[in-house]
């Protein structure tokens, strides 16, 4: 049924017995939103479902690609790569990480239950571990407590999808050093090695071009459903969904993303609606239409 198919798009939507967050669909369904397009099903009883995806891609030079986002190159002369644990019941999610930290030099052993994690962490001794939070058998808040106990020395990484607080948790009292929400860059994973660790990388800046995303067409302009959950993101105080769209609207304008993330950093909601309500009207700020940030929001970079 039509109406049926296209609750696989809305929030936290599970259909069945299939297990997830329920978010992967709606977010593929912004992002292609934000790319001028859209995703769209058509599904047969009989014969299953097909997921059509369209997108309107920019034709621009290689030297107008704009990005402010560092290159990860390698590890920096005279650093040497640790033992990472990465810990999934997901096969798929688990060779994410695993593609990403090999080829920068570090080992990698892989673990999809609490139980197989917790005898590589006894055995092995890893520097860092990348755990689903919510990881089979145990669980990866009990392994935290018995690591912590044992008085074995390693980084614990928490990945969610979830809101971590919500669970009556926080890092500290999990055990865990930190908590990366998914989906996450790949820039998330070294900047936390670098933090936790010291470990040291070569780093390329990419330059910055001629497109400055003050000049986006109307016809890619924000969608409205974006500003439309980070109005309410801001309204109820919600940083997890506040964080997520920010991230949607980056992929369309940095600079308008970071005044975003400054202006909620600094707890100033009204000014934050004010910028979203402005962005209805002008777009992505067409003719210097927003106003410039105070310096205390120009620090670019993930809220802590």
């Amino acid at each position: 049924m039509p109406d049926e198919a296209e609750r696989v798009f809305q929030p936290f939507a599970l259909p069945g017995k299939i297990r997830g967050t329920g978010l992967g669909l709606p977010l593929i369904r912004k992002i292609a939103q934000l790319m001028g397009g859209d995703i769209t099903v058509k599904s047969d009883m009989r014969k299953g479902s097909v997921f059509t995806l369209a997108i309107q891609p920019l034709a621009a030079d290689e030297a107008e690609i704009r990005t402010t986002a560092r290159t990860y190159a390698g590890l920096a002369s005279g650093q040497t790569g640790c033992g990472i644990l990465v810990a999934n019941d997901t096969r798929e999610e688990r060779l994410l990480l695993i593609n990403l930290l090999e080829p920068m030099g570090f080992k990698v052993r892989e673990a999809e239950n609490s139980d197989d994690a917790l005898r590589l962490i006894n055995d092995w001794r890893p520097r860092i571990v990348f755990t689903d939070l919510r990881l089979p058998e145990a669980g990866t808040i009990d392994m935290a407590r018995k690591i912590r106990k044992q008085g074995i020395e390693t980084t614990i990484i928490a990945l969610t999808a979830g809101d971590f607080e919500a669970d009556g948790q926080t890092a500290p009292v999990s055990g865990c050093d930190a908590v990366i929400r998914k989906p996450f860059s790949e820039n998330r994973i070294f900047e936390t090695i670098e933090k936790h660790l010291g470990i040291r990388f070569i780093c390329e800046d990419a330059p910055e071009s001629a497109f400055n995303g003050t000049d986006v067409p109307e016809e890619q302009a924000l969608p409205q459903d974006v500003l439309d959950d980070l109005e309410q993101a801001v309204i109820r105080t919600d940083m997890r969904l506040a964080d997520r769209m920010i991230e949607l609207v980056r992929m369309r304008d940095g600079s308008l993303a970071d005044e975003f993330a400054g202006l909620i950093r600094e707890y100033e909601y009204d000014e934050a609606l004010r910028l979203i309500e402005k962005t209805r009207r002008h777009g992505s700020d067409p003719a210097g239409t927003r106003p410039r940030p105070s310096a205390k929001h120009q620090t670019k970079g993930n809220r802590q």
